[in-house]
């Protein structure tokens, strides 16, 4: 399947089943939100509000926004049924940037893909701008694709540029400087079932940086 890029497309692709995501919070969330300072936190790309739930369940004031409308309810409703407290938006991030003048302890962005390279390198761009002076980014993407993705091409069936990203393509990809701190910067791999069946090693690229205090 290609990947989703705008509200419609997610909001269909949402609607092709009744939950997409597993419901549980990313690994790397959980390993490490622990060891931060609780706060404030904005989830960038939230889907159906696993990560938000799990940082409001533990104490964070926690937000989330999504271009799916599907699944920002659907991320309301699981807070509801947890009985949390969580605030989510349907937005793309240089919306919410520009309508929301807040900056944030910690903010998250787990597998955030487009097929259009230049719409992802604006939008993570901006994402440095919404962390608070002394506060946390965290940034997972996927380090390939798995070789059933068709994230691999363009819409005309034209091959994209080898998908390759590391910690530190991610760190020049957000424009942070040298200022920003690199607390975890390294590339972990883990195991997953394909859709027929195969089992293959993939790689995720992990960058946790703390901004300057000012």
């Amino acid at each position: 399947m290609t990947e989703p890029q705008d509200s419609a497309e997610w909001d269909a692709r949402y609607s092709e089943q009744d939950q997409l995501w597993s419901g549980e919070p990313n690994k790397a969330l959980v390993d490490l939100a622990s060891e931060l300072r609780k706060g404030r936190s904005l989830d960038i790309g939230c889907g159906e509000g696993a990560d938000v739930v799990f940082l409001a369940r533990n104490g964070w004031d926690a937000t989330g926004i999504d271009l799916s409308t599907v699944a920002i309810d659907r991320a309301k409703r699981a807070a509801d049924v947890r009985n949390v407290q969580a605030e989510f938006h349907v937005a793309n991030v240089e919306e919410f940037a520009r309508s929301h003048n807040e900056a944030y302890d910690l903010v998250t962005v787990f597998f955030f893909h487009s097929r259009d390279e230049e719409l992802r390198a604006a939008a993570m761009r901006t994402i440095p701008e919404l962390v608070k002076p002394g506060g946390h980014l965290l940034v997972v993407s996927h380090g390939q694709m798995p070789p059933w993705s068709k994230h691999h091409e363009h819409e005309d069936g034209s091959p994209r540029p080898t998908f390759d990203i590391t910690p530190e393509s991610e760190r020049e990809e957000l424009r942070v400087d040298s200022d920003w701190h690199s607390v975890i910067a390294e590339t972990r791999y883990r195991e997953v079932t394909g859709p027929e069946g195969e089992e293959i090693t993939l790689s995720d690229a992990v960058l946790l940086v703390r901004k300057p205090a000012g």
